[in-house]
């Protein structure tokens, strides 16, 4: 498992390798829908995906099989359910962003 950890800005990318690959994660904050959004790409800054809501504690790339998303999957963990993110949810520990490899996943399905 592999803590991401976001910084203190509305939008920012950070370059991760995951499972031999390396990607690029992007992070927007939405401060009229109120909403963290991820966009990911390739090594050689090919998009992915992009516009994903970030859902506490739901799999976020399961539903995106069919492109060439990480084997493993995201996961933004909040112990508290009630819990809304906000932008400041990750820098306060409210809220974790988590890459779980695909052996870590599926142990856990």
């Amino acid at each position: 498992m592999i803590e991401i950890p976001l910084v203190d800005q509305n939008s920012f990318v950070i370059e991760v390798s995951l499972e031999g690959a390396s990607y690029f994660l992007s992070f927007n904050w939405n401060s009229e829908a109120q909403i963290w959004v991820l966009g990911l790409q390739d090594a050689h800054t090919k998009s992915i995906l992009s516009g994903l809501v970030l859902v506490p504690n739901t799999p976020l790339l399961e539903q995106f099989r069919h492109l060439n998303v990480p084997p493993g999957e995201f996961v933004v963990d909040v112990p508290d359910e009630k819990l809304q993110l906000t932008r400041s949810s990750f820098l306060s520990g409210q809220a974790t962003f988590f890459y779980l490899s695909r052996q870590e996943y599926g142990a856990l399905r």
